[in-house]
C-alpha cells in the first residue's frame, strides 16, 4: 500500500537535473523535484544554490519601507492566534481565560488540550458553551489538536480505540465550527516502513468516516515541512494538508535560506500553524524572538504563498508568567525587525 501511494507521489513530480553538483545542503535535488510541482515554484537559477520565483501575488511587498512595516504589522495582527496551551492542563477553560484572549487580540484558537480539566469535550454542554462564548467574543476556532498519538502503531486494537477517540475530538471539533484536526504520523523520510503504513491506514478511516464533512486533516512535521507535504500529497485529497511546526523544524528554519524555502515549499498545502520558536539549548515552544528561528524569513514565505488561515502559536511547556503578552507583541515586534 505504501509503496503504491509513493509511486503515484512519484509520478506526479517532475524532477529537474541541473548541472550543479553540489546538492549536499538539506539535499536540494530532492526539495526541487518536490517544491517545483507542488507549489508553482519555478526556478529562476542556479549558481552557489538554488533560487526560485514564486508564483503569487507579492504586492504586500509595494511601498516604501514604513508602508511595508505597517502592512506586515496589520495582516499579523488581523489573524493572531494561539492554541489553549498557553493556560495550564490544569486550569479549565472559563470565560475568563477567553476574555483574556480577546484583551490580547487574540482571534483564532487551537484547543491544545481536550479532555478534562483543561476543556471536557465529550461533554456536549461544555461544547456547546465553548462555541457559543466563542462566537459571541469573536473568537475563531481554528482547530483541535489530537489527543492520542495512536497513528502510527500496528496494533489493530490501539487503532479502533485511537479512531474511536479522534472521532469524540473531531465531532466536538465540527460541533464547534472548527475545521482541522492536526496530527502526529510517521513519514517516509523519518519513520519506519510500518509506522507510516500504520499512518496511512489510520489517515484513510478518518479520511473515509468523515467524507462530505468539512474536515481536515493536518500532519504536524517533524524536522523537514517539505517531507510532510510528501506524506499529504500521497492521499491526493484537499482534506490532507500539513500544520508547520516551526520549533519541530527549528534547527532548519534558523537558516535564512532554508527557512524561506521550506514554509514556501509546503505551499497550498499548507492548513495551519503552531508558531513558537526555538534554540539549542531550551528546544522549542519558547516565545517568539527568545530563540534562532528567522521570523522575517518566516513570515515572507507565509505571506508569498498567500496563507490566508490563523497565525496559531503554541508557546507552552515553558516557565514563563505571561506567554499572552509576548505573542500579543509579535505583530508590532516583528514589523519594527523587519529589514528591507
Amino acid at each position: 500500500m505504501l509503496q503504491k501511494k509513493k509511486n503515484m507521489f512519484e509520478k506526479n513530480c517532475f524532477a529537474q537535473e541541473s548541472q550543479c553538483e553540489d546538492f549536499s545542503a538539506f539535499n536540494r535535488r530532492d526539495f526541487l523535484r518536490m517544491a517545483t510541482v507542488a507549489t508553482g515554484l519555478t526556478i529562476a537559477g542556479l549558481a552557489n544554490g538554488c533560487n526560485f520565483v514564486i508564483k503569487r501575488d507579492r504586492t504586500w511587498r509595494d511601498g516604501d519601507p514604513e508602508e511595508v512595516r505597517q502592512r506586515v504589522e496589520k495582516m499579523v495582527a488581523e489573524r493572531l492566534g494561539t492554541s489553549t496551551c498557553c493556560f495550564s492542563h490544569l486550569v479549565p477553560l472559563s470565560e475568563r481565560e477567553l476574555d483574556l484572549l480577546v484583551e490580547h487580540g487574540i482571534k483564532h484558537i487551537e484547543i491544545g488540550y481536550a479532555g478534562e480539566p483543561h476543556f471536557d469535550h465529550t461533554d456536549p454542554k461544555r461544547v456547546a458553551w465553548m462555541g457559543r462564548e466563542c462566537h459571541a467574543r469573536g473568537i475563531q476556532i481554528d482547530s483541535m489538536h489530537c489527543l492520542e498519538y495512536y497513528h502510527f502503531l500496528q496494533d489493530e486494537e490501539k487503532q479502533k480505540k485511537g479512531f474511536e477517540i479522534d472521532k469524540r475530538a473531531i465531532d466536538a471539533l465540527l460541533e464547534m465550527g472548527g475545521t482541522k484536526y492536526i496530527l502526529h504520523v510517521g513519514v517516509p523520510a523519518f519513520d519506519p516502513q510500518h509506522q507510516v503504513e500504520a499512518s496511512i491506514k489510520s489517515m484513510e478511516t478518518l479520511l473515509n468516516y468523515y467524507r462530505g464533512t468539512d474536515l481536515r486533516l493536518c500532519v504536524e512535521n517533524g524536522p523537514s515541512p517539505l517531507k510532510y507535504r510528501e506524506f499529504a500529497d500521497m492521499f491526493n485529497s484537499d482534506k490532507v494538508g500539513v500544520c508547520i511546526d516551526t520549533g519541530h523544524a527549528g534547527k532548519i528554519l534558523k537558516s535564512p535560506d532554508m527557512a524561506y524555502a521550506e514554509i514556501a515549499g509546503v505551499g497550498d498545502k499548507l492548513f495551519s500553524l503552531h508558531l513558537h520558536d526555538h534554540d539549542e539549548i531550551r528546544e522549542d515552544h519558547r516565545p517568539p524572538f527568545e530563540g534562532q528561528l528567522q521570523w522575517q524569513k518566516i513570515f515572507e514565505a507565509l505571506f508569498d504563498i498567500g496563507y490566508d488561515e490563523g497565525f496559531v502559536f503554541e508557546v507552552c511547556y515553558v516557565n514563563d508568567p505571561d506567554p499572552l503578552e509576548k505573542i500579543a507583541r509579535f505583530p508590532k515586534e516583528l514589523a519594527e525587525r523587519w529589514v528591507i
